[in-house]
């Protein structure tokens, strides 16, 4: 397995994902906007070694989440921001733990001087026990209004071992 800078076929493949209900939140969309946040330089793939896309995730400003501002969760600028994305067809496989292992290992070859903080939907419970495993705590709640009423995040901080 190997991680790639994203490149236009492999951001046009993810904008395509489909995830099941309630994880349909995380599905993006194929407009121009979309596929230019995914090269905007800040976003990786992890291929396979047919090259399949596994996953992907991204740091900085592109993972997080823009109403977290508003409360301040992303203040601390020691701390490097870390979303991720599992291929849908691979989620609750069990791959979740090696997946963002793999991941913390690549952002640390980069970034090694910076805490990793993520954020991740309240909701979702699987992915909260991913993180845990992978060494992240709990950081701090906030929620967002969306069509549906608010939705609840929070974010989490990879303890420095």
């Amino acid at each position: 397995m190997k991680f790639k800078e994203m490149d236009l076929t492999t951001a046009q493949e993810i904008s395509q994902w489909v995830y099941s209900e309630p994880y349909s939140i995380y599905n993006m969309d194929t407009t121009d906007e979309a596929i230019e946040e995914l090269l905007n330089g800040f976003h990786f793939a992890l291929h396979s070694t047919v090259d399949d896309i596994i996953g992907y995730y991204c740091i900085g400003k592109s993972a997080q989440v823009p109403a977290g501002h508003r409360y301040h969760v992303y203040d601390n600028t020691e701390c490097l921001d870390l979303g991720l994305g599992l291929h849908p067809n691979l989620t609750g496989s069990g791959l979740g733990l090696s997946f963002v292992k793999s991941i913390i290992k690549d952002v640390k070859k980069s970034y090694p001087l910076y805490g990793i903080r993520l954020t991740v939907a309240l909701f979702n419970q699987r992915a909260i026990t991913v993180y845990k495993k992978a060494g992240f705590e709990e950081g701090v709640l906030f929620s967002r209004k969306n069509t549906d009423g608010r939705m609840e995040f929070m974010t989490m901080f990879l303890k420095e071992k």
